[in-house]
C-alpha cells in the first residue's frame, strides 16, 4: 500500500504531497504550526493539524516523555473536565518566574493537557496562537521543564491577559503575527438576554456586541465552548429585540466556582440571526465606532 501523502496550508500557501515524516520535520523546525491546516480525505475538508489523528499520534509517539502529574493534579483535572469552571480571577495566578526556569519561556517548550490527552512540545507563541484561535482554552493545563506539576493555563502568569497584552503592545517580531483582529469588531453594549439550550432557560447580560457575535455574562457556570445556545436579546433604546442561534467560542476561568447560577463571562459567535438583524447590528456597530473615534 502506498504511503499516505498530505497537503498542508501554511499562512494560505499550500504544500502538496508531503509524507508524514516531511510534515513532522516541518513541525520540528517550527515551519508548520499545529494551528495550520491539513486536508482530510475522510471528510473532504481542511482541518487544523492538531485535530488530525494520524499526525498527532505520531507526533506524541516521538515526543519526549512528560513528567507525570501528581495525584492532586489528576483529580483537579478530572474535576475541571466535569465542571469546566470559568470566569476571571487573577488572585490564583501563579508565576512560573522566568528566572527559576532553565530557559526563557519565549524560547522553551510547553506541553498541553486537554482532558486525558497530552500534546506538545509547542513554542510559547504557538500556545498563545492556539489560545487566540480557541484550540486551547484557559481551563486546560500546561507544563514546561522547571514547573513542579501541571497548572491551569489561566493560573500561569505568562498567559494571563495583562501579560499577553503587554507582549501584544511590544511589537516583538515573534509576537506581532500571533494576534488576529476580529472580522467583526465588537463595541460596548448593555442589554438583557434570555438563553435556552432546549432544556433550560436562564438570564444574562450582553456587554459587547457586533454583527458576528457578542460578549456576555450568563448566570450559568456549566456552559462549555462548542455548545449551541438560543438567545433572545431584549429591545433597548439602541436596538430592537432580536433572536440568535449562537455557538460558545470562549469561557473565562474562575477558580473555585461551585454554584451553577454563578455569573460567568462568555464569548459567542452568531450562526443564525433573525430577520434583518445583521443589517441593524452592522449599522449599530459602525455608529458606535464612529462615536468612539470622534
Amino acid at each position: 500500500m502506498s504511503e499516505q501523502k498530505f497537503n498542508v496550508s501554511i499562512d494560505g500557501n499550500e504544500k502538496q504531497n508531503l509524507s508524514l515524516q516531511e510534515v513532522l520535520s516541518l513541525m520540528s523546525r517550527h515551519e508548520l504550526s499545529p494551528t495550520d491546516y491539513v486536508y482530510c480525505n475522510a471528510t473532504n475538508d481542511w482541518q487544523m493539524i492538531i485535530e488530525n489523528e494520524e499526525i498527532m499520534t505520531e507526533l506524541k509517539a516521538q515526543a519526549k516523555p512528560l513528567k507525570k502529574p501528581s495525584k492532586t493534579e489528576e483529580n483537579e483535572n478530572l474535576d475541571s473536565k466535569n465542571n469546566n469552571n470559568t470566569g476571571t480571577n487573577t488572585s490564583g495566578i501563579k508565576s512560573t518566574n522566568f528566572s527559576e526556569l532553565p530557559n526563557n519561556p519565549m524560547l522553551s517548550e510547553w506541553y498541553v493537557l486537554k482532558g486525558e490527552n497530552k500534546f506538545g512540545p509547542f513554542q510559547y507563541t504557538e500556545l498563545i496562537k492556539m489560545l487566540q484561535e480557541k484550540v486551547v482554552f484557559e481551563f486546560d493545563f500546561a507544563w514546561q521543564k522547571g514547573m513542579e506539576s501541571w497548572v491551569r493555563i489561566a493560573e500561569i502568569q505568562e498567559f494571563c491577559p495583562q501579560h499577553v497584552k503587554k507582549l501584544q503592545e511590544s511589537l516583538m517580531p515573534e509576537i506581532k503575527n500571533v494576534f488576529f483582529r476580529r472580522k467583526h469588531p465588537r463595541v460596548p453594549f448593555a442589554g438583557n438576554i434570555l438563553v435556552h439550550d432546549n432544556n433550560n432557560v436562564w438570564k444574562g447580560q450582553a456587554i459587547e456586541l457586533s454583527e458576528g457575535g457578542a460578549g456576555l455574562i450568563m448566570e450559568n457556570s456549566l456552559v462549555v465552548p462548542g455548545q449551541k445556545l438560543y438567545m433572545h436579546f431584549k429591545a433597548n433604546d439602541e436596538l430592537p429585540a432580536f433572536n440568535a442561534i449562537c455557538e460558545v467560542v470562549s469561557k473565562k476561568f474562575v477558580n473555585g466556582v461551585k454554584e451553577k447560577k454563578a455569573p460567568i463571562c462568555y464569548g459567542v459567535k452568531f450562526t443564525n440571526l433573525s430577520g434583518n438583524t445583521q443589517e441593524y447590528l452592522q449599522k449599530f456597530t459602525q455608529h458606535q465606532q464612529a462615536k468612539n473615534a470622534a
